[in-house]
């Protein structure tokens, strides 16, 4: 098992949900990647998303949810 938390946003801008999310990770992510799932929300919402990982910097790797449980993709 992996651990994990819900961060949410209180903004609308993308540039607002990037400094809001970069402020609330940061001293939070232990180690150099996290798994990301993006299978809902919005384009600004991911793009905000990713920007402030990138910030970070950490690595992204994508997962998905599944029948089979989370996997890689």
């Amino acid at each position: 098992e992996k651990d994990f938390e819900f961060i949410e946003t209180t903004t609308s801008g993308i540039l607002d949900i990037k400094e809001e999310l970069l402020k609330k990770l940061h001293g939070k992510i232990k180690g150099t990647e996290v798994a990301l799932s993006i299978a809902s929300g919005d384009g600004k919402e991911h793009m905000a998303l990713i920007s402030a990982l990138l910030s970070l910097p950490v690595g992204i790797r994508f997962t998905a949810l599944t029948k089979d449980g989370m996997v890689m993709i």
